[in-house]
């Protein structure tokens, strides 16, 4: 089955949130993808052209959605493969359950700093990280939403 994404050929920085070949693109391109990754300027260089050429995404059955039954054929801990195939006939394949690079708790939280000092103050930003680590036990969710609301 080819994917399809909502914006396969994304013509701003903000239609890049929504396209994987962007997202891959921005990722090879850059060694990273956050906040900063979307922005025209990224989607107008010419090695973005050139690289997002030369990618396409298959998507195996498993990754289908609910089944009949509905529940999700892709479990939480299922390890998803990601198959590269090189020009030269060489094949790459790896295979995880996680996001690499946010795999321990200190590289979320530094991506959870990163994003909220673009609107909050430090203080906040640490009252909010407090806030949202603990927010699966909280007994009223409007204490963490107080954390993030900006006056």
């Amino acid at each position: 089955m080819l994917f399809r994404s909502m914006y396969p050929k994304p013509a701003s920085g903000f239609q890049g949130k929504f396209s994987l070949v962007y997202s891959l693109t921005t990722a090879l391109l850059d060694g990273r993808l956050d906040l900063d990754s979307f922005t025209n300027d990224k989607l107008a260089r010419p090695e973005y052209a050139v690289t997002s050429r030369k990618i396409r995404i298959n998507v195996t059955s498993k990754w289908g959605g609910a089944s009949e039954m509905g529940e999700r054929r892709v479990k939480i801990d299922d390890r998803l493969p990601v198959i590269v195939r090189l020009k030269d006939g060489r094949t790459l394949s790896e295979s995880t359950a996680r996001v690499s690079g946010l795999d321990t708790d200190e590289a979320v939280f530094g991506k959870f700093r990163r994003n909220a000092s673009r609107v909050l103050p430090p203080k906040g930003v640490d009252a909010a990280l407090v806030a949202w680590r603990s927010f699966d036990t909280v007994d009223d969710v409007r204490k963490a939403i107080v954390t993030v609301t900006t006056k």
